[in-house]
């Protein structure tokens, strides 16, 4: 009987597996659908933001991402490979991790992204494709540690569009979990496929996202295939506005969107594509400055990010089963903005400070990423409460 059920669990496993390649894979499958269902009801929603420093006491290099997990905000450094636990005023509650070869620390060398996993564990995914676990004491976990196995590539080399040796991890880099997986999103550089050389080709065949099986230590499948019709024909313009950025929620539904794209898509466990919704931002400046060379990519284009509308993070929050999604406006406006959806219904937009991008819910309060403030060596976040 034992040895039945592990047959059926292959099997079942083989079966999901194919039903996703079948979805990236076939072109006949429209990944990015229009909306069927867009409604706007806007509740009595209303978000009055706040700051709040953090402990200017905390070491760190500023460096690194907030979050929240299990009611308690967080700091990683990315650099100093730690993770300080904070209180609702900022303080420092504890420390954990560091550099070393301790139990209790590790030899990551530089945190890439992390996440925690539905048994609290913590992953962290290194840059040079190490991945350590560490337990809920924070102890390595070196058992089920690992670093990806990479087939030997070099740029320019004949690689299919579906191997994961051809991306790299996002810019800003997002690193979600389900269950026993962790994904995160991905970017190519090589000068025969990027979205700015090679448009045409990029935007059928981009690969969104990349799953890594912790169980079996190595990398699953690579998720979506192509961009948004919005990106067709304008690489010149939104080739800095391509990322992807994406959020699960209990059920392992991912929804995504792009920073130029005004909708955000649905996708089962299996990336079928569900549906689609969502409303532009209020006054976003998306007249982009076309780049038409590396000069301009380091010049005026990487400018646009301080001065252009586009949007910036996706949160999904499962106490509330809210969608929040966040944009900058651009330099002409005083605010940016803060998109609060549930189930394809927009109940408010509004206004938050320069720079908010929602980085987790602990009740009442929404608490946005770190915001560094390097003239005073300081960093705060802001909170906002949804009432």
């Amino acid at each position: 009987m034992k040895k039945c059920g592990c047959m059926k669990n292959v099997v079942c496993m083989l079966c999901v597996w194919g039903v996703c390649l079948a979805c990236s894979e076939n072109p006949e499958i429209d990944l990015f659908p229009l909306p069927e269902v867009n409604g706007i009801q806007k509740e009595h929603i209303v978000g009055k933001t706040d700051t709040l420093l953090i402990d200017t006491t905390m070491q760190t290099t500023f460096e690194g991402k907030m979050g929240v997990y299990r009611q308690q905000l967080y700091f990683v450094d990315n650099l100093l490979c730690t993770i300080h636990f904070l209180d609702s005023t900022g303080q420092v509650v504890s420390k954990a991790l560091g550099v070393g070869h301790s139990a209790s620390e590790t030899t990551v060398g530089q945190i890439y992204a992390h996440t925690f996993l539905d048994n609290g564990y913590l992953c962290l995914l290194g840059v040079s494709d190490d991945v350590h676990l560490f337990d809920t004491a924070f102890r390595a976990d070196w058992a089920n540690s690992y670093r990806k196995a990479r087939k030997s590539y070099q740029w320019g080399d004949k690689i299919g569009y579906d191997q994961f040796e051809l991306y790299g991890m996002g810019a800003p880099v997002v690193c979600r979990s389900y269950r026993n997986a962790v994904f995160t999103n991905n970017r190519a550089e090589d000068p025969t496929f990027n979205y700015f050389q090679t448009p045409d080709i990029f935007v059928r065949e981009y690969r969104n996202i990349t799953e890594q099986w912790l169980d079996k230590k190595e990398t699953g499948r690579l998720l979506g295939r192509g961009m948004p019709a919005v990106y067709r024909g304008k690489s010149d313009t939104h080739y800095l506005f391509s990322s992807t950025f994406f959020d699960l929620d209990e059920n392992g539904n991912f929804y995504v969107v792009y920073m130029a794209d005004s909708l955000i898509y649905k996708y089962d466990k299996n990336y079928r594509p569900l549906y689609s919704f969502g409303f532009e931002g209020r006054a976003m400046d998306k007249d982009y400055i076309p780049i038409l060379n590396v000069e301009d990519i380091h010049g005026k284009g990487i400018a646009q990010y301080k001065t252009k509308g586009y949007y910036t993070w996706i949160e999904y929050i499962d106490e509330l089963g809210y969608v929040l999604r966040s944009y900058a406006k651009g330099e002409k406006e005083q605010t940016d903005g803060l998109q609060i959806y549930r189930d394809r219904t927009l109940l408010a937009d509004v206004d938050v400070p320069k720079g908010f991008r929602p980085a987790g819910y602990m009740a009442p309060y929404v608490f946005s990423d770190a915001v560094v403030d390097e003239e005073h060596g300081r960093m705060y976040v802001y909170r906002m409460k949804i009432q």
